[in-house]
């Protein structure tokens, strides 16, 4: 593949051969993309400009799947590569995970916001509250979740420099951790890529990267507070529409995310704030978001 006169080799056809083998998207779209000015023979209207854009277009599209050497691409050495490299790893609008499940929606009491659990066909609260299933074909569900909000730009005109905040979902986050504990590792990582090969680039502005992922769910709820300027102590002296077990239930888990404050770093039974530990600390989290999820629904969701 040449990408302009004079130009050759950049990509040898033995690479474009074993990228095709393994159906790698980069490679298929880039050849796509070329196939459409060859097939029609319109790449031999264009002038020697316009014939090398469309070729370094095609090169920098067949480069955005390239595994990366130590997780850095180099800016200088191919500018266009390196922008289409960085939109798609930054891309969120649209991505998503597959979950695929028997569970159905979680039920939320709408006598105490406690969640209602399943015995067989009864799906019975704490509360006394029971309903009944009353089908029986077993239902598969295909969820497609997107835990990404928005992507903001920033330019610091002071520092020079660009900041990209990924904000993140933190309800979402909560909920996926029923699911899929270690989503959310996975995507910390690939981003920790990006906020790799952003550095020490000459001729690009200093770039900041940051996001607000986790699958601690203290963590996530207190995201959710000092986003909204929420206190505990403010949530504690409301009064919530539900009867006194509901109140109960409520100040339960009130008292669950300040007692954790208060522990030491040693005590905290979720890790840190990206924990990789699944077995030492996993179980734990997903146990609290089973027990409380009604009430973290009804304290971020009210408020969001």
């Amino acid at each position: 593949m040449s990408a302009c006169t004079g130009v050759v080799d950049l990509v040898s056809g033995e690479k474009i051969e074993e990228k095709y083998n393994r159906n790698d998207h980069g490679c298929l779209s880039a050849l796509s993309f070329l196939l459409n000015f060859y097939s029609t023979g319109s790449i031999f209207t264009l002038d020697e400009k316009e014939r090398c854009m469309v070729e370094m277009a095609a090169l920098a599209i067949y480069r955005h799947t390239d595994k990366l050497k130590n997780d850095y691409i180099v800016f200088e050495e191919d500018p266009l590569s390196y922008l289409v490299r960085l939109c798609d790893d930054l891309q969120e609008w649209e991505r998503f995970l597959l979950n695929i499940n028997e569970k159905h929606n979680y039920l939320k009491c709408a006598k105490c916001g406690g969640i209602v659990h399943a015995k067989g066909n009864i799906y019975e609260c704490g509360c006394g509250a029971r309903y009944e299933k009353i089908t029986d074909i077993i239902n598969k569900k295909v969820n497609y979740i997107s835990l990404c909000n928005h992507l903001h730009l920033d330019y610091d005109e002071r520092e020079k420099e660009l900041e990209i905040y990924l904000e993140f979902d933190s309800y979402k986050q909560i909920e996926i951790l029923l699911d899929d504990y270690v989503a959310v590792i996975k995507r910390k990582k690939d981003l920790d890529i990006v906020k790799n090969y952003l550095k020490f680039q000459k001729f690009m502005p200093k770039v900041r990267l940051r996001e607000n992922l986790s699958n601690n769910p203290i963590n996530l709820i207190h995201d959710f507070l000092e986003q909204k300027e929420i206190t505990l102590e403010q949530l504690n002296e409301e009064a919530f529409p539900w009867n006194d077990y509901g109140n109960g239930k409520m100040k339960e888990f009130l008292n669950k995310l300040e007692d954790y404050e208060n522990k030491d770093e040693r005590e905290k039974e979720f890790g840190g704030r990206i924990e990789s530990d699944v077995f030492g600390y996993g179980r734990n989290a997903i146990k609290f978001v089973e027990e409380y999820l009604g009430q973290i629904h009804s304290v971020m969701k009210a408020r969001g």
